[in-house]
């Protein structure tokens, strides 16, 4: 494993759970020193690792019993690594209990606003409204597949549309995330040449939907004509083509 690409190595294909990453690349680290002889590890990989799990527990305020010292950086050994590996591991049911925790509150979160009548941005869709939308769903997985967008575009489009699957059966919809949706297939128009229009098209009949029940569960009138209000695509995309 080389000094530039140890971080990388890592780190591949950790969960987007920050709790559940931090672990996982945790025991990649104590697999990855345990393959290695004692104090092998080279200054460059420990300083870079030691500093990874410095950043990464403090930009998503991870439970871990033990203060990571920052000015030890420049002078890391592997021994530190270690240290610091074996403290996360050790703290494994704290650090899902707070995963877990936080994952419940997200749900009772929704459900209180998909309960309230008076709640703002929710839609409530019927059985029919639903299988249309799962149709667009799936007819817009297809197009971001057979585009020409890069792999890791259509891997996080396929990580949103996972999300509206799920939503879209909730018993309160919320409507920012589908909004959200139509943002990034604007940005990526451009790039997919003869897709980008049946893409838009799909993705502004799913909106329809998703409008006209938000309208109806929160008692307005949609403007002349049904029509969802659009984000335009972005300047030089061929979707109006």
């Amino acid at each position: 494993m080389s000094n530039s690409t140890i971080i990388q190595d890592l780190t591949k294909e950790l969960p987007r759970d920050p709790k559940l990453a931090i672990l996982q690349f945790a025991r990649t680290v104590r697999a990855y020193c345990r393959k290695i002889s004692p104090n092998k590890l080279e200054q460059k990989d420990a300083v870079a690792i030691f500093l990874f799990y410095a950043k990464f527990i403090r930009r998503f305020d991870i439970y871990v019993d033990f203060s990571i010292d920052t000015d030890r950086v420049q002078s890391v050994a592997q021994d530190a690594v270690t240290e610091v590996t074996d403290r996360i591991i050790s703290n494994e049911a704290k650090i899902l209990e707070a995963s877990i925790s936080s994952e419940v509150d997200d749900v009772i979160s929704v459900f209180s606003a998909s309960v309230d009548d008076d709640g703002f941005g929710v839609a409530r869709l019927n059985s029919q409204e639903k299988q249309k939308i799962h149709d667009h769903l799936s007819n817009i997985r297809n197009l971001i597949e057979e585009s020409e967008i890069s792999q890791k575009k259509k891997n996080a489009l396929f990580d949103r549309l996972n999300s509206l699957v799920s939503e879209v059966d909730a018993y309160g919809t919320r409507t920012d995330r589908f909004f959200a949706f139509l943002g990034d297939i604007a940005f990526v128009a451009g790039d997919m040449t003869k897709k980008a229009k049946p893409l838009f098209d799909e993705v502004k009949d799913m909106m329809k939907i998703v409008s006209r029940s938000r309208a109806r569960q929160e008692g307005v009138s949609l403007p002349p004509g049904d029509e969802t209000v659009l984000l335009p695509p972005p300047t030089g995309s061929n979707i109006g083509d």
